[in-house]
C-alpha cells in the first residue's frame, strides 16, 4: 500500500462510478434485465463496519501490512467498500458485488486487533467486537421471520 496505489484505486473507482450509468444500461441491454434504481437510504451500519475497520487497519499499520495477506484483505476491503458507496450514487447493484469483498473484512479486522501490544487492551477491543457482531445480529433478527426459526418442512 502505498500513495500511488491509493490513488489509482480511487481514479479507477471514481471513473467507474462517473460511467457507472452507462454500464449498467449496457449491462441491461445486453441481459434483458432492468437494473438502475439508485438507493437513497439504509446500508449506514455497513458503512460504519467499513470505516472502524479502516480505523483500526491504519491504527496499526506498521505492523499490519508487513503480511502481504493482509494488504491483499485491505485492498479488497477498499474495493467492496467503493462498491458500495457506489449504490447511493449509481445503481444499486453494485451493493450485490461489494458482497464478495466484504469477507475481506472476517480476515483483516482480526489481524488489525492482533497488533495490539497491550494484553488488556487487545481483550477489551475483542470484547466490545464480540459485543458489537451480538447486537448486529439480535437488530437484524429483531421482527424478521428468521425468529423462531423453522426447518423448511415446518413452513406452511
Amino acid at each position: 500500500i502505498n500513495t500511488l496505489n491509493m490513488m489509482v484505486c480511487t481514479a479507477a473507482g471514481a471513473v467507474v462510478a462517473y460511467f457507472m450509468n452507462d454500464i449498467v444500461a449496457w449491462a441491461n441491454e445486453t441481459m434483458d434485465k432492468s437494473y438502475g434504481t439508485i438507493a437513497l437510504t439504509g446500508g449506514y451500519i455497513n458503512v460504519a463496519i467499513y470505516i472502524l475497520l479502516f480505523a483500526v487497519s491504519f491504527m496499526y499499520k506498521d505492523k499490519l501490512f508487513k503480511e502481504k495477506t493482509n494488504t491483499i484483505m485491505l485492498m479488497m476491503s477498499l474495493v467492496g467498500f467503493l462498491m458500495y458507496i457506489m449504490r447511493y450514487f449509481a445503481a444499486r447493484v453494485t451493493e450485490r458485488i461489494s458482497f464478495f469483498f466484504f469477507y475481506a473484512i472476517l480476515i483483516l479486522l482480526p489481524n488489525a486487533i492482533q497488533q495490539i501490544k497491550d494484553k488488556k487492551e487487545r481483550q477489551s477491543i475483542y470484547m466490545i467486537a464480540l459485543v458489537l457482531t451480538i447486537a448486529l445480529f439480535v437488530y437484524r433478527t429483531k421482527g424478521s421471520t428468521l425468529v423462531p426459526y423453522k426447518f423448511f418442512w415446518e413452513m406452511t
